[in-house]
């Protein structure tokens, strides 16, 4: 993905315009310039402040940092707008082709409002903004390739940096539990063979593609539950995602399905979401994280402090990376 670097298209008199990165950088390096123009942007800043988006009701963690970090971002370009609008500053409004790539962040921002609504609503199932995360990243590829011969719609730097960490954070999940795959499969298949009776959906997990119309294929009870016991042996973090997808709408349509989940009849389902969601197993509804996405009785979570080795060094590196980059 571009960087920023491209240049636009000429303007048609043998010379380019510059690229949205240094045109960004000239308009800061203009506010840094006097305590004027600095106390104007800051007033355009403090007018864009909206407590709606500040700050989220919940720990701090690195979803929560990350969030914050898209809210900054949103808060700078209705501070820009502000500071440009002003006639004092009108000359160093941005290029149209800059505003198309900073209006480029929008369907990034809008994505991350329903993430911050999820984690308001529904504590538990934090872990679940991970399919937004994967969509994301195929959505602006398949954006930046079509869009690139309508118009120079170039990312920032800045976009691109948050690509990358949400890539991050999707690998490292699945590296975690690829390596303990292994001793998590023979542990319920020992399980299972104490109890016959008990379902292990970790053993029989299989990716299933977002477009299957599952109205169609198992409208029938009895063929939920031939799909659910011919599952392939693959164990994946987005496969226990995609698994919630089909049986999120399983259970808000076929009555008895539902009953089975919320009786206990996939105990397993409570040592998933343990493993995999940060979710405590005791908890009285864990089983519902699977079967009604916002309507949990529990917010008990059993998450890492926000002190951890783990949570300081990876704040740090994205505040070097982000903040000090700007």
């Amino acid at each position: 993905m571009d960087l920023g670097l491209r240049r636009t298209r000429s303007n048609g008199i043998g010379s380019s315009e510059k690229t949205i990165v240094q045109q960004l950088r000239d308009l800061f390096l203009q506010i840094q310039g006097s305590a004027k123009q600095q106390d104007l942007f800051i007033q355009a800043w403090n007018k864009t402040r909206d407590r709606k988006l500040l700050p989220i009701k919940i720990s701090i963690t690195r979803w929560n940092y990350f969030l914050k970090q898209i809210q900054w971002e949103h808060q700078i370009k209705l501070s820009i707008q502000i500071y440009t609008s002003s006639p004092q500053t009108m000359k160093y409004q941005l290029f149209y082709k800059a505003w198309c790539a900073i209006e480029y962040m929008e369907p990034i921002l809008s994505i991350f409002e329903k993430t911050c609504n999820i984690f308001q609503s529904n504590a538990p199932t934090k872990h679940f903004v991970l399919p937004y995360y994967q969509g994301l990243l195929t959505w602006l590829d398949h954006y930046y390739q079509e869009s690139i011969f309508k118009q120079p719609v170039i990312p920032l730097v800045q976009s691109k940096q948050i690509i990358d960490k949400i890539y991050h954070e999707c690998a490292t999940l699945n590296a975690h539990v690829s390596s303990e795959e292994k001793r998590l499969d023979e542990k319920l298949l020992s399980d299972e063979m104490s109890d016959p009776e008990s379902f292990s959906l970790l053993n029989h997990l299989q990716q299933i593609p977002i477009e299957t119309n599952y109205k169609k294929v198992y409208s029938q009870y009895d063929e939920v539950g031939k799909y659910l016991q011919n599952l392939n042996p693959i164990v994946r973090g987005e496969q226990v995602i995609d698994y919630w997808k089909v049986s999120n709408w399983f259970t808000s349509n076929d009555f008895h399905f539902q009953h089975q989940i919320l009786s206990g009849h996939f105990p397993n389902l409570g040592k998933i979401t343990f493993k995999y969601f940060s979710i405590p197993s005791s908890s009285a509804s864990v089983e519902c994280v699977f079967s009604h996405s916002g309507c949990l009785e529990s917010t008990k979570r059993a998450s890492p402090g926000s002190r951890t080795i783990a949570h300081l060094t990876c704040l740090k590196e994205w505040l070097n990376n982000d903040f000090l980059a700007l």
